[in-house]
């Protein structure tokens, strides 16, 4: 006999213990697969149509600090992960108003009247013997259907330090760029006063001015990559050339140290393409290009910069007289790969992510012995802003 009770959100209705027995043994079926599961880094967890475990592997047991012999069988999620709200009512989890906004609750709603995956984050606060604790959960639900009868199939993974990282990264930027943003400004309104100071004072402020750009450059150019990889930055469509976004790369680091004794130059039939594009995203691709040409050049070489209209696309070219080892030819687009030494290696990265992801073209190099290597940019000259 199903018990019956209140709910201010999911059904309440529980089954009885040989209903849970049975669903158990029709999920678990033999040795196999406990001993697959349970090989399993993660928690899973498989769930009946009451929102009751029917069967667990060790992981979600020991996510919790669970004994092995534990039976969690009949309980719902929220109440073996002791969630501060499964006990606000009566009903258990998911039957409070709380729980309308709880991902681990509509991800398995979702899969199991809609029958299809669905996955969720859900922000969880344990009630612990110690105080309490806060989570954050990637929930995946996946319906089954075992002879006839559907369960949920629940994976469940702790992603609370990556989101502590996201946070902590976002405040990190955020303030840091507003603290460069305050020094510009200073340093704006001192400009003007720069003629009272001695001569060699006056260079000393030229470069300080240009070394804040560049520290904002590099900023703005990280902070880019880190919302680029969590799927969150958005294309921001305006006009401008292709000529004038190579000018702008040039001079960017006409103020580094390694641009200092090599010669940046254009292509003679180099062409001014108008282009509607996310002008901040392809400045960082074509930078990151003429940096890594700049620092494979040896002092007193040259850095030829291109682009040239083809069709509906542009392409942008920057080339460099070093020839580019097999070894690194075959890893240069890789996460973390530099030839710089370990921690560096997003450059490259980070050009093929925005083109790829953000700006519906490709980043591509040819590097052969005799011609150097040149690294290519194609692109469409009009961004759709659904891309």
């Amino acid at each position: 006999m199903k018990e019956k009770m209140d709910t201010e959100f999911a059904p309440c209705e529980r089954s009885s213990r040989d209903e849970i027995n049975r669903q158990s043994g029709k999920v678990t079926g033999g040795i196999t697969l406990n001993a697959i599961m349970d090989a399993v880094q993660d928690p899973i967890f498989v769930l009946n149509n009451n929102r009751e475990i029917v069967y667990y592997n060790k992981r979600f047991a020991e996510f919790n600090a669970l004994s092995l012999e534990s039976n969690l069988n009949g309980m719902r999620p929220g109440e073996v992960l002791n969630c501060q709200n499964a006990d606000k009512n009566p009903g258990g989890c998911g039957t409070t108003m709380l729980c309308k906004y709880c991902g681990m609750i509509n991800a398995l709603i979702e899969s199991s009247l809609l029958g299809h995956p669905s996955s969720k984050e859900c922000r969880m606060t344990m009630q612990q013997a110690d105080g309490m604790k806060a989570l954050d959960l990637r929930i995946h639900a996946e319906p089954v259907d075992i002879d006839g009868e559907r369960f949920v199939v629940m994976h469940l993974s702790d992603i609370s330090a990556a989101k502590r990282m996201q946070i902590l990264s976002q405040v990190f930027f955020h303030d840091l760029m507003n603290t460069l943003g305050a020094l510009s400004g200073f340093l704006d309104i001192i400009g003007g006063e720069t003629s009272c100071l001695p001569v060699e004072f006056q260079g000393y402020f030229e470069r300080t001015k240009r070394l804040s750009a560049i520290l904002q450059d590099e900023i703005g150019a990280q902070r880019m990559v880190a919302t680029a990889e969590s799927g969150q930055l958005a294309p921001n469509i305006t006009s401008t050339g292709s000529k004038k976004l190579l000018t702008q790369a040039i001079q960017l680091y006409e103020g580094y140290s390694f641009a200092r004794t090599k010669k940046m130059i254009f292509a003679a039939d180099t062409a001014d393409v108008p282009m509607e594009t996310d002008r901040l995203m392809v400045s960082r691709v074509l930078n990151n290009m003429l940096k890594n040409a700049l620092e494979a050049t040896e002092g007193g070489g040259t850095v030829t910069l291109n682009s040239q209209s083809d069709g509906d696309n542009v392409i942008f070219s920057v080339h460099n007289e070093t020839v580019m080892p097999q070894d690194v030819q075959w890893q240069i687009f890789s996460r973390s790969f530099s030839t710089k030494g370990k921690g560096r290696g997003m450059g490259t990265y980070a050009m093929k992510l925005l083109t790829e992801k953000y700006l519906s073209g490709k980043v591509y190099f040819e590097s052969e012995k005799g011609s150097g290597t040149t690294f290519f940019l194609e692109m469409p000259a009009k961004l759709q802003k659904n891309a």
